[in-house]
């Protein structure tokens, strides 16, 4: 974008200082105007939870280390990030970009809810007995108000929660999940929320899935290294 503004911005002084090739300026501008019109609502679309999603094939695992790998980044030294992590492979037909919107969506509310200080905690596990992938955010903030679960209960905006900065966002995560055709549940309490998005694996299992009994010894726990408590804070 910035660069169509820079390119505009020439030809309207082009056309400022040569009359003669006045028009000729002005529709080039005019046609990286609607190139860049044209851009914009294909970026929006992509983002937009709204949208009908682009299916394909993705590794649960790789989206998931992704997603967490930017998240490190974006959070407050002083919010802890724990991960309890399968090391499995599942696979599930989803839109990547839905679906990291719907993870921001619930991380980005979790940490406005704990404000300076704070736990966020991640799993994610692939239960091979019912193929089903089940995720799970847990904050230590406040917890949700009861009038937002109704408004999420009811399939309503949670218009209600701006007031109290707790449960902005779930709406369109409930929206995105319910339309890869998984559920999203939320358990809440003056200690802290978990938002649990539970989606349905794909039915060809990798090889090296094990059984649920088995998981335990499968998955990967790391404690974050800015761990206000570890660090003495």
């Amino acid at each position: 974008m910035k660069n169509d503004v820079i390119a505009v911005r020439r030809h309207q002084r082009l056309a400022r200082a040569e009359p003669d090739s006045r028009y000729r300026h002005l529709g080039e501008a005019e046609t990286l105007l609607r190139q860049a019109n044209s851009r914009i609502k294909s970026a929006m679309l992509r983002i937009s939870p709204y949208r009908e999603p682009e299916l394909q094939s993705i590794d649960v695992q790789r989206l998931v280390t992704t997603f967490l790998s930017a998240l490190a980044v974006r959070l407050p030294a002083s919010i802890a990030l724990r991960t309890d992590l399968d090391s499995a492979s599942a696979m599930i037909e989803a839109d990547a970009d839905l679906l990291r919107l719907a993870l921001d969506n619930v991380a980005k509310n979790a940490a406005e809810a704990m404000g300076e200080r704070g736990s966020l905690a991640f799993e994610w596990i692939y239960d091979l007995a019912s193929s089903l992938v089940v995720i799970e955010i847990r904050d230590t903030g406040p917890g949700i108000p009861q009038n937002v679960l109704a408004d999420l209960r009811d399939n309503r905006p949670t218009a209600s929660a701006r007031a109290t900065g707790s449960g902005l966002g779930l709406h369109t995560v409930q929206h995105i999940v319910q339309m890869h055709g998984g559920k999203m549940d939320i358990r809440t309490g003056s200690s802290g929320t978990a938002v649990t998005i539970t989606l349905i694996a794909q039915r060809n299992e990798p090889a090296d899935c094990v059984s649920p009994a088995a998981r335990k010894d499968r998955r990967t726990a790391g404690d974050d290294v800015r761990d206000p408590l570890a660090m003495g804070r």
